[in-house]
């Protein structure tokens, strides 16, 4: 059977690409920070008659947490057929919605997770 893991999996577009490699056959692991919305995720994709779904925790912005999701990934399959590394995110935690004025760290930080 392949497989894939798919990083962001739990909304948006990886959710799409969780989507769709399930529903082509691929057993997928979906990465995600927060279990309770990736669990939510799956439970909807089962609703729609998709299986062959798992959750693997993983957070691309804590090295350990990268180890560690390895390593239980290598515990539960012995390869893997496709890597999506789609996680990413929008650091909205500034007050003014102006771009123009988001503060450097903001633009730096979600940078370094988007793009490292």
């Amino acid at each position: 059977m392949k497989t894939a893991l798919v990083t962001g999996g739990n909304r948006g577009i990886g959710l799409a690409i969780v989507r769709g490699l399930a529903a082509q056959g691929f057993h997928v692991y979906l990465a995600a920070r927060n279990q309770e919305r990736a669990t939510a995720a799956i439970a909807a994709l089962k609703s729609e008659g998709i299986a062959g779904v798992e959750y693997l925790a993983l957070d691309v912005t804590d090295e350990a947490g990268i180890t560690r999701a390895a390593q239980e990934l290598a515990g539960r399959t012995d390869h893997l057929d496709a890597l999506i590394n789609n996680a990413g995110v929008f650091l909205d935690d500034y007050t003014d919605p102006n771009v123009l004025v988001v503060e450097s760290d903001i633009v730096r930080k979600g940078f370094e997770i988007n793009t490292l």
